[in-house]
Order: structure tokens, then sequence, then C-alpha cells
């Protein structure tokens, strides 16, 4: 029974401990402005112990901080008309702002951000569809399908996107089985 005792109470101090090594850690690097790498270190100071208010406090000071630097990142991207780029800059920011969330330091995005990043991404989605379309047409299936796939990750029901990724993906089959069956390889036709 001792030998457990001593057991848990070592677990304990070093759980303990570990939180506080990790908030000192992320406090060094946030002096040396490494905001990202300071709010990870306060992230795992907190996982290890919840109830550490030093923490909180620091991980509420520098996610403002990295949340910022995201959207910066975002309206860069926008600007330079990397839509691409500005798409997954932003999803960054939102899944930051999510993250933070959970471990209750409440930081929103303004609203401005969430309507650029609609018309941004209205603007991926379109670009997307058009080029798939005109890989099809240049009998590019497998690259059309990863177009439509890219699409069906943001807007389920975007336009027609889920027919035209089928059809992407079952077209090269039914050209195949109809050279193969006009060859007579009936065998490798129904295969």
């Amino acid at each position: 029974m001792l030998k457990y005792l001593s057991l848990l109470l070592a677990i304990l101090i070093i759980g303990c401990s570990g939180s506080k090594n990790m908030l000192k850690k992320g406090t060094e690097l946030e002096h040396n402005k490494q905001y990202i790498e300071a709010s990870n270190f306060y992230f795992e100071a907190l996982d290890r112990k919840s109830t550490n208010v030093d923490a909180t406090i620091a991980l509420k000071r520098v996610g403002k901080i990295v949340l910022n630097q995201y959207l910066n990142e975002f309206y860069k991207e926008e600007a330079l008309g990397n839509t691409k780029s500005a798409v997954y800059a932003y999803l960054k920011a939102d899944n930051y702002q999510k993250k933070l969330n959970e471990y209750k330091v409440y930081e929103s995005i303004p609203d401005h951000y969430v309507e650029k990043y609609k018309s941004v991404k209205g603007t991926y989605l379109q670009n997307l569809y058009e080029e798939g379309e005109n890989l099809m047409e240049a009998l590019k299936y497998k690259n059309a399908e990863n177009n439509f796939i890219e699409i069906l990750k943001f807007d389920s029901e975007y336009k027609d996107a889920k027919n035209l990724k089928d059809i992407a993906y079952v077209e090269p089959i039914f050209i195949k089985a109809k050279q193969q069956l006009e060859g007579e390889n009936y065998r490798g036709a129904y295969n």
C-alpha cells in the first residue's frame, strides 16, 4: 500500500512541475517574440494542469497575438490574389481560434475577416470549378476529380461538383472498357 502511495505522490509532483516548466519555456519564447511556439508551450502547460492560472493568462495574451498573425497572413494572401493560400490561411486562423476556445480563452475573428473569407472562398471554388470543367474537356479526368474533391471539402452542395466528380472518376473506366469491348476483349471489358 505504501508503495502505491509513494508512486501516486511521485506522479503528482512530476505532473505539477511539468506544467510550471512548460510555462517557463513558453515565457522565454514569448520574450523572444516566438509567439506561436510560446502558445504551444502554454497549451501543453494547461494540458498538464488545467488550473494553471498563469498559463491561462499567458495564453490569453499570446493567443490574441498569434490569432492576429494568422489573420494578417490571410489578409496578405488575399491582397496578393492568392485565393488558395488565403483560404487556407483563414482556416488556420479559424482552427487556432477554436483551439483557444477549448482552453477557455475566448478570442473572436472580426466580422470583416469572416465576410472577406466568404468572398475569397467563393472565388476560389469558382476557379476550381472552371478549371475542373476545362480538365474534363481535355480528358484529364484524375486532375478534374481532384479539383471537384477540393470543392466538396468546402461546400458539399456546390453547383454540380458532386456529379462531375463522379463522372471524372467513372469516365476513364468506361472509356477503357469500351475500347476493350471494341477490341473483342470481353473479359477485360467486364473487369
